[in-house]
């Protein structure tokens, strides 16, 4: 986890640990273990700590989340292989639930707001402008995030992150 907050703090993120646990078929946070300045986090003990989320309204990036649920995923990709994009050229990861979480920059004027529960084919999706995406090393029992190709570790700035693409519409129109 250490090296996940030194790379996302290098590259200008704010972030946030918690630490979750499993109650009644949900996953909840412990109460008083989010830490938003995670440096100060080094006083207690890390093996609580099993999520880091990136505070998407400080850090000025959007998620477009990909539902892991029957067909969304694979539908997905099928629209964006359609539109003549390959998901390893975008930042991404794959998810608890074996959806995506996919990241771009916010353009100047973006939205401050999150649309969340679309549908588009069998394509179930949230997009996510404001509060946090959890992202890897987050894990929950044998579940866990799991970057693409790009990961924060091969880029240089939050910069190198594809801003939010004109053919997004493209990938849901189609």
């Amino acid at each position: 986890m250490i090296n996940y907050i030194s790379r996302w703090k290098y590259l200008g993120a704010a972030l946030h640990i918690l630490n979750c646990h499993h109650l009644r078929g949900q996953i909840k946070f412990v109460k008083d273990s989010i830490i938003t300045r995670p440096e100060e986090s080094v006083k207690r003990k890390w093996a609580n700590f099993n999520f880091l989320g990136i505070d998407l309204s400080l850090t000025g990036i959007s998620c477009l989340d990909i539902e892991g649920t029957k067909n969304s995923v694979p539908e997905f990709k099928e629209r964006l292989k359609s539109c003549g994009i390959d998901l390893s050229d975008l930042f991404y990861e794959n998810s608890l639930n074996n959806g995506l979480h996919i990241y771009f920059r916010k353009k100047p004027n973006a939205s401050k707001k999150n649309y969340k529960g679309n549908k588009v084919g069998n394509v179930l999706f949230d997009i996510l402008n404001t509060g946090r995406a959890f992202t890897s090393p987050s894990y929950f029992g044998e579940k866990k995030y799991q970057w693409g190709d790009m990961n924060p570790f091969t880029i240089n700035s939050l910069e190198d992150i594809q801003e939010v693409p004109d053919w997004i519409n493209q990938v849901f129109i189609n």
